[in-house]
């Protein structure tokens, strides 16, 4: 009660967050008619005086985050205004984004720091790839993210949180498109890495159906270079030179 009624309102939407976000995150976010993007930084600050959101130390760009109880309690006041899920699409939209931006920009003299950007965001991308794959009719968005991000399980050595995700996108995501043909050898590439060789076969053999089904010429050629990598550490010269 002693927050404005604009820094209450602030407080609410920043509860979709998890872990620390940065300003742009704020502002894209949580921005709208009844609080405008201009006055969100002056509105943070003031919760930030208040100790409400806690500022980080020692990151390189400031960010902030709330304590879990204090994010919980925003939370229900979210729910109270009826807009939780209205945030969390939103909040859903941004790191989906971000993700995006990464794949295009992450083979460049940007890689280092995209990859410090999204280890410090990675609350965010569970998060959000949580909401996906929970919520009705948001599975492809979430097979997108996870696959989207596919430079970044590689790089940071998270290739098993990223089969998770791209499996329980997989499951929810049965239509021969090209978004599943994608996902496919993917996560059978990400296995064939691990040692998994017998498990990845499966996956490269429908994804190769499926590209071929829908003229994805761009699946199709990693399936098949996957899949004949399968053979050869398994000892199938021939077949896999085939």
């Amino acid at each position: 009660e002693l927050c404005t009624p604009e820094e209450r309102l602030l407080w609410a939407r920043l509860s979709v967050f998890a872990g620390d976000f940065d300003l742009d995150a704020v502002q894209q976010i949580c921005a709208s008619d009844d609080l405008a993007i201009e006055g969100i930084l002056g509105h943070l600050i003031s919760l930030v005086d208040k100790s409400i959101v806690i500022r980080v130390e020692g990151a390189p760009e400031a960010r902030y985050r709330l304590l879990d109880t204090i994010r919980e309690y925003g939370r229900e006041w979210l729910i109270t205004l009826g807009a939780e899920h209205e945030f969390r699409e939103r909040h859903r939209d941004f790191y989906l984004a971000v993700a995006e931006q990464f794949d295009a920009e992450w083979v460049s003299s940007a890689q280092v720091p995209w990859i410090r950007r999204l280890n410090q965001d990675r609350p965010n991308l569970r998060v959000a790839l949580e909401f996906c794959f929970t919520e009705q009719g948001t599975a492809r968005a979430g097979l997108t993210m996870a696959t989207t991000l596919w430079g970044y399980w590689l790089c940071s050595a998270r290739l098993s949180e990223g089969r998770y995700w791209i499996d329980r996108g997989l499951r929810l995501v049965p239509d021969p498109i090209p978004l599943r043909a994608r996902a496919l050898w993917l996560t059978g590439w990400f296995a064939i890495i691990q040692g998994e060789h017998t498990a990845g076969e499966p996956l490269f053999t429908e994804s190769r159906a499926i590209a071929e089904e829908v003229g994805d010429d761009s699946a199709l050629a990693y399936a098949i270079q996957y899949l004949g990598n399968t053979y050869l550490f398994r000892g199938e010269v021939e077949r896999g030179l085939a």
